[in-house]
């Protein structure tokens, strides 16, 4: 998956830039899509982290989420 984006703006840090934007366009590979939609279980992101420099992935789909957030009220998990 790539994303088109466009610059709003630059905030100049004393170490670094930030860089906010809006995304314009999503384009997904056509192997990651199943009736239209992205399939996560074949795509597969990478994340970089500022605070320990590292590059991270997703993992597996747990459960729904409506249906758990439901369960875990009930129970007093939340």
């Amino acid at each position: 998956m790539n994303m088109e984006c466009n610059l709003s703006q630059t905030l100049e840090l004393a170490h670094h830039d930030v860089f906010i934007g809006e995304i314009a366009m999503t384009y997904g590979d056509e192997r990651i899509m199943v009736d239209g939609k992205v399939d996560y279980s074949a795509l597969h992101p990478l994340f970089f982290t500022m605070d320990d420099n590292g590059y991270w992935s997703l993992g597996e789909r747990i459960a729904p989420a409506w249906d758990v957030g439901k369960v875990m009220v009930e129970r007093g998990s939340l």
